[in-house]
């Protein structure tokens, strides 16, 4: 069961039980249940043809957004529903294509589109989709989720400190043992120094598919690094809060930076030299 969001979840079903054909964007944080909840309500509809695009790629390319025209294109006995997770991963050209085939009058197929960054979506596709915004979880729903997956109270109250509200995030945690090593590890060294040599080991405490390319690869390594780097400063910040301190406008600013750099930056093959520079200026 997918906890929190309930009237969001109520005007998904309902599109999907009512209309043909268009577009369905549902935006809101990573973690918080946007696809998870799709994808499950989708499984009960077994007469239903559903194409799923969901990949750990940095990017979707244009073969892919031309494949789901050509599917549209097909007739099709009951309703069909394509459902893209981050959609933002298709470049413009890519989403022109796609724009195309949800606007096309004589298809028959519900778009669902899922992303935590719609600032990358054309504002042509913002503005033929329905909205949809899913928030994040109260964290006493987190916690029940957590539970009943039969998670030890001492791993869920470690993924919490990190992922209070978010509970994808918290469970991928959990379950990935190799990642929540390299979590406590990495929180638990002092010196700068120390971090940047853990980074010689990174590889082997990430569970990487194998039909990633190299690039791929290390593109997901280097922004699980600094996710650590922003979830540490984020915990430093909420415990201030809760002893009443005074919160440093720096340390604020330097959240805000890191931010940018997981959503944006364009990672190359000094993925070493990279992190080892973040550390130096963040650390």
């Amino acid at each position: 069961m997918i906890y929190g969001n309930e009237e969001a979840q109520k005007l998904v079903k309902d599109w999907l039980e009512t209309e043909k054909r268009g577009a369905l964007l549902i935006a809101g944080p990573e973690g918080v249940g946007k696809f998870s909840f799709v994808k499950e309500f989708l499984k009960t509809k077994i007469d239903w043809e559903v194409i799923t695009l969901r990949s750990e790629k940095k990017m979707f390319y244009i073969e892919t957004a031309r494949f789901f025209t050509k599917i549209t294109q097909t007739k099709t006995k009951n309703k069909r529903v394509i459902l893209i997770d981050e959609v933002h991963k298709f470049r413009e050209e890519s989403q022109n294509v796609l724009l195309k085939t949800i606007e096309e009058p004589s298809s028959t197929t519900l778009f669902v589109l899922i992303s935590h960054r719609t600032q990358k979506i054309l504002p042509t596709i913002r503005s033929r989709s329905l909205a949809v915004k899913f928030t994040f979880v109260p964290q006493e729903l987190n916690f029940k989720f957590l539970k009943e997956k039969n998670f030890s109270e001492a791993e869920i109250d470690f993924a919490l400190l990190f992922y209070p509200y978010q509970p994808g995030k918290a469970y991928h945690l959990i379950k990935d043992k190799h990642k929540i090593d390299f979590f406590k590890r990495f929180l638990n060294l002092s010196t700068t120094a120390e971090k940047i040599e853990i980074l010689k080991e990174a590889t082997s405490y990430f569970k990487l598919d194998e039909n990633l390319n190299f690039s791929d690869k290390f593109s997901k390594i280097y922004k699980e690094i600094i996710e650590i780097l922003i979830l540490k400063k984020r915990k430093n910040l909420i415990e201030k809060l809760k002893n009443k301190k005074q919160l440093n406008y720096h340390e604020i600013e330097e959240i805000k930076e890191l931010i940018d750099f997981y959503n944006e930056t364009e990672y190359d093959y000094h993925w070493f030299l990279q992190l080892t520079n973040f550390l130096l200026t963040y650390g």
